[in-house]
């Protein structure tokens, strides 16, 4: 437990950091760009994480998972990867350079540039993330951390440096800067990766493969999780086409600065959940209960007392971060956060299902949320626009967090009070307990009242 803790504690103090600077970063894209400009931005992005979702076929799931309990020689799954990697990248070439379509390019945002931005931000971002499931699986977090603070502070100085050189007339403003500011920020993360990778992971891929001992049990385990993953990111993604479709490129920048804006809580859920798979595939169920529970528990208080103080000060936050341009993002905001604290949750219960080999479940749960948000937006966007929107989206997270639950209620035999009510031993460890609890002042006194408790 101890270690676990150790490396969710570090992680936690390596990307708080590196939020808070991204944020900051954040408000400068967002002011440079305008809610059209980030209307565009965000259909990019949201373009790239469906690619890579795509022609990954689940593969970064399968790396740590395996690798985590050695069931594949590790050599192999190197083979494995570097093959979808290769493959993926010559599809996705064909893909962008010969379809025409306002789905996957904004009108007027169509041309050789941005088909270029896209292929290679797709072959970068899917490359670092083969890197970083490796360096999961191996428990390296100290190695991603470093990349994300680094990362942190070279896009909030890039992007302050930029907007000064804008807002003195010194540099002509445009979309089309932005993003190449972003495949060259992008391509140092990808140096960085690529130098710990090769360090810590001994290239030496074997490529005699067996279809039934290896590649098929690698693709078995990470197909449903592959699929999954697909629905789960179009529970989460399907509003930005549906807003951009329907009520275009405005109304979608300042939907996309509220969604943008509630979901960096769910960092707080991510950086637990990635920490803890590795530690969950380790074939000890007592030891995957124990890590699952405590964790899920702390998670929930976490995030609920975060989307608290946000939720009541939002009003003052957003027009001060981002101006007067997105006021009208306060209100999807303050429905998107609620729906955070199910979310967060969801988050640890996806992880934990997936560890125990029952990434069917997962599918199952994350169908029943995209039925809902397809049926809601399409009813809701045409009709309300961003606030419809917003509802749809959180009664998405309301209906994947009652699905997940059942399952753990019903057929792991978890209490409501097991999951989310947290306790005294919870704060136990002794890594734990001396990092937050013995070097501050706040922490001591938190750390009396649980004694007294």
């Amino acid at each position: 437990m101890q270690s676990l803790s150790k490396n969710i504690i570090s992680t936690f103090l390596t990307q708080v950091p590196a939020i808070l600077l991204s944020i900051i970063a954040g408000i400068f894209i967002t002011r440079l760009l305008g809610p059209e400009g980030k209307g565009v931005f965000s259909v990019y992005a949201a373009n790239i994480e469906i690619l890579v979702l795509l022609f990954s076929f689940g593969t970064e799931l399968g790396i740590v998972f395996f690798i985590s309990n050695k069931k594949i020689n590790k050599y192999k799954i190197q083979a494995i990867a570097i093959s979808v990697l290769l493959i993926s990248i010559i599809l996705n070439f064909i893909l962008i350079f010969s379809i025409q379509s306002e789905v996957i390019f904004v009108k007027k945002y169509d041309d050789l540039f941005y088909k270029a931005y896209l292929f290679f931000f797709f072959s970068m971002s899917f490359s670092n993330s083969i890197m970083i499931a490796f360096l999961k699986a191996k428990k390296r977090f100290n190695r991603i951390n470093t990349v994300s603070i680094i990362s942190a502070i070279l896009n909030l100085s890039s992007f302050s440096i930029l907007f000064y050189l804008v807002n003195y007339n010194l540099v002509d403003n445009s979309i089309s800067l932005i993003f190449i500011y972003s495949i060259a920020l992008l391509s140092i993360n990808s140096v960085l990766y690529t130098v710990f990778f090769t360090r810590i992971c001994k290239i030496k891929p074997n490529f005699r493969l067996s279809f039934k001992n290896e590649i098929l049990p690698f693709y078995k385990f990470s197909f449903m999780g592959f699929l999954g993953m697909i629905i789960n990111f179009l529970n989460y993604r399907l509003d930005i086409w549906f807003v951009q479709y329907f009520k275009g490129s405005f109304q979608l920048g300042l939907y996309a600065l509220a969604v943008n804006f509630a979901q960096l809580v769910m960092m707080i859920s991510k950086i637990i959940s990635s920490v803890m798979m590795p530690y969950l595939a380790e074939n000890n169920v007592k030891q995957r209960r124990n890590y699952f529970l405590q964790y899920s528990r702390i998670n929930f208080a976490i995030i609920f007392f975060i989307i608290i103080i946000l939720f009541f000060i939002s009003d003052i936050l957003i027009i001060f971060l981002y101006g007067e341009n997105f006021k009208n993002s306060i209100n999807p905001f303050k429905i998107l956060i609620i729906g955070m604290i199910f979310t967060g949750a969801s988050q640890l219960f996806s992880t934990y299902l997936s560890s125990d080999g029952r990434n069917d479940l997962c599918l199952y749960t994350h169908i029943t949320g995209l039925f809902f948000t397809l049926i809601l937006d399409a009813l809701l966007i045409p009709r309300y626009g961003i606030i419809g929107s917003a509802y749809a989206t959180f009664f998405s997270y309301v209906s994947i967090f009652s699905v997940y639950s059942g399952i753990l209620v019903f057929k792991y035999k978890y209490t409501f009070i097991d999951l989310f009510i947290i306790k005294k031993e919870d704060f136990n460890s002794k890594y734990f307990e001396h990092l937050l609890f013995k070097k501050t002042f706040i922490g001591k006194k938190i750390n009396e009242w649980i004694q007294r408790n």
